[in-house]
C-alpha cells in the first residue's frame, strides 16, 4: 500500500500561528487592562470625552478578546483535529478584520488631533484622517467579503487583496504620524535643558511605538499576500489591535511619568517660540510680576494654559 500523499502545507504553519496569536493577544489584553487601571488612578480629572475614549477602547478590546477566545476554543477544543476548523473563517471576519480596522482608525484619528494641536496644518491632518478612513473602509470591506463568500481563511484571494491593502495604508499612516509627531515635538524645543530632555524622550517614544505598529501592519500584509496558503498572517493580525490600543493608553499614561513637578523660570520678558512643554510648569517673569502656568495637557483650570499634547505611542494604523 502506498503512503498517503504529504500535505502541501505543513500543519504547523496552519495550526501554529493562530495559537501563538491567541497567546500574545491575551498577554497584551492584560497589559491594556493594567494600563487602563493606572489611567483611572492617575487622571481622574481628565475631560469626559477623553475618559469615554479610554473606556470605549477597553470594552472594545474585551469584546475582541472574547470573540477570539471563542474561536480558539472551537479550533483547539470542541472541533479539535478538524482541518476544516483550522482553516475555517469562524468569527475572524469580524474580530480580526473589521475590529482591527476600526480600532486602528480610532487611534490614528486620535493622533491626527494631537498633530493638529501641534502644527495647525490642515493638509497634514486631512491626509492622516483620509488614510485612517481608507484603511478602516478597506478592512471592513475585506471582513464582509470573507464572511459573504465564506471560503477558508488561507485561500480567500479577494479578501486578502482588500485586507492587505488596508494594512499597507495603515502602515503608511503610522509612519506619517510618527514622523510628524516627532518633528513637531523636536521643533518645540525652547533651549531649557529639562524641557528639551523631556521632548527628546517624547519624540523617541513616538518613533519607537509608531515603528512597532507600522512593522506589524506591514508584516501582516506581506504574510497575507505571500504566505503560500498558510495562516502565518493570523498571528500579527490578532496582535495588531491590541498594539494600537496599548499605544493609545501608553501615550496618555506617559504624562504620569513626565509630571515630576519641575519648575523652570525664564529670563525677563522671555517668550518661548513654541510654549508647549507638556506636563510641567513654566514661570514667565515680567518686569513687575511673575506668573506661573501649569502646562498639564489635560488641565481644565481656566487660570492655566492648556495644551492637549500626547506622544505618539501606536499607530495605524
Amino acid at each position: 500500500m502506498s503512503a498517503p500523499a504529504p500535505s502541501p502545507v505543513p500543519l504547523v504553519l496552519i495550526a501554529g500561528p493562530p495559537l501563538l496569536g491567541f497567546f500574545l493577544a491575551w498577554a497584551l489584553q492584560g497589559v491594556l487592562t493594567l494600563q487602563t487601571y493606572l489611567y483611572y488612578l492617575h487622571f481622574p480629572k481628565d475631560r469626559l470625552g477623553l475618559k469615554s475614549l479610554v473606556y470605549f477602547v477597553l470594552v472594545f478590546e474585551w469584546v475582541h478578546a472574547g470573540l477570539t477566545t471563542q474561536t480558539a476554543f472551537e479550533i483547539y477544543g470542541s472541533q479539535y483535529g478538524s482541518l476544516s476548523s483550522l482553516t475555517g473563517v469562524h468569527n475572524f471576519w469580524f474580530s480580526s478584520a473589521i475590529m482591527s480596522a476600526i480600532i486602528a482608525g480610532v487611534v490614528e484619528c486620535f493622533y491626527a488631533r494631537r498633530i493638529w494641536l501641534l502644527s495647525r496644518s490642515k493638509v497634514l491632518v486631512i491626509l492622516i484622517v483620509f488614510l485612517a478612513f481608507a484603511q478602516t473602509v478597506l478592512g471592513i470591506a475585506g471582513g464582509i467579503t470573507l464572511h459573504v463568500l465564506n471560503l477558508n481563511a488561507s485561500a480567500q484571494a479577494v479578501d486578502k487583496i482588500l485586507s492587505s491593502t488596508g494594512y499597507i495604508v495603515a502602515t503608511v499612516d503610522d509612519i506619517i504620524i510618527a514622523i510628524a509627531m516627532a518633528y513637531f515635538l523636536l521643533r518645540s524645543k525652547t533651549g531649557i535643558r529639562k524641557s528639551d530632555d523631556m521632548l527628546n524622550r517624547l519624540a523617541r517614544l513616538v518613533i519607537e511605538t509608531g515603528a512597532l505598529t507600522s512593522i506589524v501592519s506591514l508584516l501582516t500584509s506581506v504574510l497575507m499576500l505571500h504566505g503560500s496558503n498558510t495562516l502565518l498572517f493570523e498571528c500579527p493580525a490578532l496582535v495588531l489591535p491590541k498594539l494600537y490600543s496599548n499605544t493609545l493608553l501608553m501615550s496618555l499614561n506617559n504624562r504620569a511619568y513626565l509630571k515630576a513637578g519641575d519648575t523652570v523660570t525664564t529670563d525677563t520678558n522671555f517668550t518661548p517660540a513654541f510654549p508647549t512643554i507638556p506636563s510641567t510648569s513654566v514661570a514667565f517673569a515680567g518686569r513687575n510680576t511673575t506668573e506661573t502656568y501649569d502646562l498639564d495637557p489635560i488641565s481644565t483650570d481656566e487660570h492655566k494654559t492648556t495644551l492637549e499634547l500626547y506622544p505618539r505611542g501606536s499607530g495605524s494604523g
